[in-house]
């Protein structure tokens, strides 16, 4: 379980349980900024629809 909240502009991630999913999105977001923020015409994804990628991914 999580929180996320918005105080004065500022944003606070609160995170519970096993998964660590903030740290997660994060990551994947810091990674999509490192390629570039490619269109997401540039992205495919899986036929199970759990994995996304993009040239240089």
């Amino acid at each position: 379980m999580g929180r996320l909240t918005e105080t004065d502009g500022a944003w606070t991630v609160r995170q519970g349980g096993r998964d660590r999913i903030w740290d997660a999105i994060e990551h994947h977001v810091n990674r999509w900024r490192e390629h570039g923020a490619p269109e997401l015409d540039q992205f495919t994804a899986t036929p199970n629809g759990h994995t996304i990628t993009w040239p240089g991914n």
